[in-house]
């Protein structure tokens, strides 16, 4: 086993994080884009899991059965990691590159990283 230097795990922790909460965000706005094209959401998060697409985001968004489930689940376990991986990415001048743009779409902010209000 590879250990870093101090703190190298909680760095890998945080890539981790954020990678999984940008595919989350990547099968989110799949979903949206096969509803546009008259495609179930059923149909294509079962469809997504047996092809090249697949990956762990994705296969937590189909277990949990829907775009709308995912946040209520993951919000609060996942906006503090992707906030550190922000703060520590700009606090050493590091570029989010691609996954910054997807933890900062639509997708990720409104469906995965902000809890649903319960209607009363």
């Amino acid at each position: 086993m590879f250990v870093g230097p101090a703190g190298y795990g909680q760095r890998v922790k945080l890539v981790n994080n954020a990678l999984f909460v940008a595919q989350v965000g990547l099968a989110i706005d799949a979903v949206r884009l096969a509803g546009s094209l008259g495609i179930d959401e059923s149909a294509i998060l079962a469809a997504l899991q047996h092809d090249s697409g697949a990956s762990r985001g994705l296969g937590v968004v189909a277990f949990v059965g829907s775009v709308d489930a995912v946040a209520p689940r993951l919000a609060d376990l996942m906006r503090k990691d992707v906030a550190v991986v922000r703060e520590v990415a700009g606090d050493i001048g590091a570029d989010l590159g691609i996954l910054g743009a997807v933890l900062s779409s639509d997708a990720v902010e409104q469906k995965v990283l902000t809890r649903p209000v319960p209607n009363p």
